[in-house]
């Protein structure tokens, strides 16, 4: 209805290896709900959220997101990141920490989350990022 790709469609452009079948899906489903999966085709066409769900429960138990779930979301946060106004992983940011050659071997500003968490954790092993006025 919102013009998402289903699970398949989405999955299959990202990783097909990875891709779950009707018999993974069929070990985390119920026979009543087997049905209406069945008579609906969603074991070819699963909406998005659905086979994240799905996805989650079959390769994570349901304890966490399963690896296209984990994709989306990572992808999320870091669009948003990068595409704050006040990021300092903006394109064109220039931010410079004390001591970067020290702590990175470099004279250039960190332009990458594992350079900056690179530069935090030899700075403050044990930081807590709302509490450090350091940064």
């Amino acid at each position: 209805m919102r013009g998402l790709p289903s699970g398949q469609d989405l999955c299959r452009h990202m990783f097909s290896e990875k891709m779950l079948t009707k018999k993974d899906i069929e070990t985390v489903i119920d026979a009543d709900f087997r049905e209406v999966v069945e008579r609906l085709g969603l074991y070819d066409r699963t909406p998005l959220w659905l086979y994240i769900l799905l996805e989650a429960s079959v390769q994570e138990q349901g304890r966490r997101l399963g690896t296209m779930g984990s994709i989306i979301t990572v992808e999320t946060f870091r669009t948003l990141v990068i595409a704050s106004r006040t990021s300092i992983l903006k394109p064109g940011a220039v931010w410079m920490p004390k001591n970067v050659k020290a702590l990175l071997g470099s004279n250039s500003p960190p332009d990458a989350i594992p350079e900056i968490l690179k530069w935090m954790d030899k700075r403050h092993p044990k930081i807590d990022s709302i509490q450090d006025d350091h940064l």
